[in-house]
């Protein structure tokens, strides 16, 4: 899958203090692009809005289903683990996400540009997602 494809494929999301924000289906922006459209960054600079916020992705072309979370350069910490458990069961009632939807933390390559990064796997929204 190449990046075009990828972006046009995948449902971007922004977490902002716990608000969820979806850009529409085939939004092949990137998501500061994309959170600079919607007048979301205010008077942070990028980085430091990607920083400060939990950001990811939904692609449901593949199967499994995937859902990946990160901040800053794709990073995560033990405050995305709790956005995530916070956030999931918004999400995937928004996205309709089925319960064997895989939940990673990092991007969805563990290579980008030649820098290598951590993919952690968090589970499937089923067993995340409690009723």
């Amino acid at each position: 899958m190449n990046v075009d494809s990828f972006h046009s494929s995948r449902r971007m999301f922004w977490i902002l203090d716990s608000r969820l924000i979806v850009a529409p289906v085939g939004t092949k922006q990137t998501h500061i692009e994309f959170a600079r459209e919607q007048g979301l960054l205010g008077d942070l600079k990028a980085d430091v809005f990607m920083a400060k916020h939990t950001r990811g992705f939904y692609l449901a072309i593949v199967n499994p289903p995937v859902v990946h979370f990160y901040t800053r350069d794709f990073d995560f910490d033990d405050s995305t683990i709790k956005v995530v458990k916070k956030v999931l069961p918004e999400l995937a009632k928004t996205l309709q996400m089925p319960k064997a939807t895989q939940v990673f933390l990092g991007p969805k390559d563990s290579v980008i540009n030649g820098r290598k990064y951590v993919v952690n796997k968090l589970g499937v929204v089923g067993c995340i997602v409690k009723k």
